[in-house]
């Protein structure tokens, strides 16, 4: 069986590659009868090769090929010399790259047709076009799956099953919080509902275990922070931020949390004034979380680049004090706001 397996969410990807590898019967015998191809070395007469050797440890034998497909597309990157509107551009492929691949994929799929019944071979890609020639000519003799982030309702349900696989038990409103806080990467969800199925035994998950030990829950605060810094309301972030250190927060790492933000917002309120949608912000800014993404664009409209650029020195600025031991972490966030306090109102 030849199958295609891509799309944007890579535990789902890496899930349905261990299922095809358990119904196998190759997971139990180690990397015997598995064996991993290099795009750049494979041609369908190599991985028909490879996939016609007898297993002898297990019934199937399995050829994994990551990246090829992929690699077959025009590159795109990033233009700030770009007119606004339009971000990215194409590059043109090394024409002696596009003969070879042509010329030896081009009858790919004739080519492995050939591979025997007790073969399986497994192309794990990333986010292809849907109008890939190579994808295309596969489609013909392989099982083609796509694999979106989960959003909504899907999430939610992803959720439940995994916390019932683990023999846990979650309440609705911890569901919801945990879509909020980590989003569609599934990676880190899987992480999150493994710590807290052990943690809660077998009682439900509630939202109060979730904020002590979920780390985007226990960073929630910072954005509050941020919120009434960007409002130029020091006093509130003060109280804020001395509630967070009261809390257990050190205060390098609080200095640490709201560069990274104010960083995201900077970059956000860029990518915007570029006419991104906010699908391609989140993708730039690596955030997966519905909630984090447009509470980060929402900070980036209130301010000016100007203010957020001030903020950004200044906290590198209490950075330094901290790490040179001019100033004890405490003080120096302390410090931090005192600045912001002289700065609203300019």
């Amino acid at each position: 069986m030849i199958y295609v397996l891509f799309g944007d969410d890579p535990f789902s990807i890496q899930e349905r590659v261990h299922t095809i590898r358990m119904l196998s019967g190759a997971s139990g015998v180690g990397e015997a009868e598995i064996t991993v191809m290099p795009a750049t070395e494979a041609t369908p007469d190599k991985l028909v090769g490879l996939a016609s050797i007898v297993p002898f440890l297990s019934d199937r034998r399995i050829v994994l090929v990551e990246g090829l497909i992929g690699s077959i597309e025009p590159r795109q990157r990033t233009s700030p010399v770009h007119r606004r509107g339009s971000t990215t551009r194409q590059l043109p492929q090394d024409p002696k790259i596009n003969s070879w691949l042509l010329k030896t994929w081009a009858e790919a799929a004739n080519t492995l047709a050939q591979i025997p019944p007790f073969a399986d071979l497994i192309f794990v890609e990333g986010k292809l076009r849907i109008n890939n020639w190579l994808l295309q000519n596969l489609k013909s003799v392989a099982k083609v799956q796509e694999f979106r982030p989960l959003l909504g309702r899907q999430l939610e349900s992803w959720i439940n099953r995994r916390v019932n696989q683990q023999g846990g038990k979650i309440s609705p409103n911890a569901v919801r919080l945990l879509t909020i806080l980590i989003g569609s990467d599934l990676h880190l969800q899987s992480n999150e509902i493994e710590k807290l199925v052990l943690y809660c035994s077998d009682r439900y998950i509630e939202e109060t275990d979730i904020r002590v030990l979920v780390n985007a829950a226990q960073e929630l605060g910072v954005y509050s922070v941020v919120d009434a810094v960007l409002e130029k309301n020091a006093l509130k972030a003060f109280r804020l931020a001395c509630q967070l250190l009261d809390e257990g927060f050190s205060g390098l790492h609080l200095l640490n949390l709201l560069t990274r933000q104010i960083r995201s917002v900077i970059l956000a309120q860029d990518l915007a004034a570029r006419n991104l949608p906010l699908k391609g912000i989140g993708n730039i800014l690596g955030v997966t979380s519905d909630y984090v993404l447009k509470k980060t664009t929402q900070q980036a409209s209130v301010q000016s680049e100007e203010y957020l650029r001030a903020l950004h020195t200044a906290l590198l600025e209490t950075d330094i004090s901290i790490k040179t031991g001019k100033l004890p972490e405490r003080l120096a966030v302390e410090t931090f706001m005192a600045k912001m306090y002289l700065e609203r109102t300019k």
